[in-house]
């Protein structure tokens, strides 16, 4: 069963003077005289003077029966705000935000689960559950955030994106694993590829689903969370590579013996493998990636190329961001001499082979030339 989300649509009500006796009482834990007075017709809403409720207390002070009770009361508020400016009232510490800073672990579940008409806000953040999770990640109070997170906290990109990150360099496999089955939106953009890196290198990479978002992480310029590919390849985990790579080609297949002979410059053995009968696409679309990603020779890679003469919806344009992204210089001549990617392509690739500083960046840039007049043709200086 999934999470339950919920909205609190309780008016906002107003508040009575909780009395001195009360409020003491409440600080020390009485629970039977705190009761008592609310029995007898005590506003169960009642704040003291920086707006703390009944409630506030009980979380503050970790007093969970107290808790259970108060939230028994069909309108007990468990959303009000306390603040040591009435100018700002309402828009303080709420009881979820006070629980989760003093990690009173009880008290949250209760307020999660209130049996009160006036619930927690899951469906949006708010200034309560928005300051709770960003105050407990700050703190990297994981335990918390997923408690949030299995009551069915909904995040918003900022927020989903940094927790992400910060759960997947600490390593917190639940939480990470949350956030990708519950396909949070992310800046896939800015993720830090070390993120993808240590989760590959501490075997967490299948297991908390780290490759549903790789793919996302490429399509939105996050080019350098490849990087993980070419560790892969440097320990000959060619599954991996495999798995990766069909999440851009469908139809990628890694021939072990190919793709050794690659490593090794093995011009001979690759020709060998690769004029066999009956060799599937899949296996020459993956030998050109592991070209793309780990280089190999000028023979090795014009005979890959010579293989084949149409490829796949998009194909060629990884290929040129790998090879960019990789510096694979051997590659560029093959693949820019048919003039055959867009002025989008082109531009991406440049802007990858700048930022590392690649050796290759003046044979795309002349390419984005080309393109650029092909688009924009130059006058006609023909006179009448």
């Amino acid at each position: 069963m999934s999470p339950s989300k919920h909205a609190c649509n309780c008016p906002q009500t107003s508040q009575g003077t909780l009395p001195s006796i009360i409020y003491f009482e409440a600080l020390k834990g009485n629970s039977e005289k705190v009761l008592e007075w609310l029995k007898d017709g005590g506003d169960i809403n009642a704040a003291e003077m920086n707006f703390k409720t009944l409630v506030h207390i009980a979380c503050e002070k970790n007093y969970i029966h107290l808790l259970k009770e108060l939230l028994k009361f069909p309108e007990v508020h468990i959303n009000h705000g306390n603040t040591l400016s009435s100018k700002n009232r309402g828009k303080g510490m709420t009881p979820l935000s006070l629980a989760m800073d003093y990690n009173h672990v009880e008290c949250v579940k209760a307020l999660l689960s209130s049996p009160s008409k006036c619930k927690i806000d899951l469906v949006k953040i708010t200034a309560s559950t928005g300051q709770a999770i960003r105050n407990a990640l700050n703190r990297n109070n994981w335990k918390m955030i997923e408690i949030l997170l299995n009551a069915g906290l909904t995040l918003i990109k900022a927020d989903s994106t940094a927790i992400f990150q910060a759960a997947a360099k600490a390593l917190e496999e639940d939480i990470v694993k949350i956030i990708i089955d519950r396909e949070f939106p992310l800046y896939t953009e800015s993720i830090d590829n070390l993120v993808f890196v240590k989760l590959y290198v501490h075997d967490l990479w299948n297991t908390v689903g780290a490759e549903k978002v790789f793919k996302q992480c490429f399509l939105n310029n996050n080019y350098w969370c490849f990087r993980v590919l070419q560790i892969a390849m440097d320990t000959n985990d060619f599954n991996m590579v495999e798995n990766t790579l069909k999440l851009l080609i469908p139809n990628v297949k890694i021939n072990i013996n190919i793709a050794k002979s690659i490593l090794e410059k093995d011009l001979a053995g690759v020709e060998k493998l690769s004029n066999q009968e009956n060799l599937e696409d899949g296996i020459i679309f993956g030998a050109i990636f592991i070209i793309a990603i780990s280089g190999a020779t000028d023979d090795i890679a014009e005979k890959l190329f010579s293989l084949k003469e149409s490829y796949p919806k998009d194909f060629l344009k990884y290929v040129l961001q790998m090879a960019s992204l990789f510096n694979r210089t051997e590659l560029l001549p093959l693949l820019l001499k048919e003039d055959s990617f867009s002025y989008s392509t082109l531009s991406h690739a440049l802007h990858i082979s700048n930022a590392i500083k690649g050796l290759g960046s003046n044979l795309i840039e002349r390419a984005l030339k080309r393109k650029t007049m092909e688009l924009i043709p130059l006058p006609n200086d023909d006179t009448e």
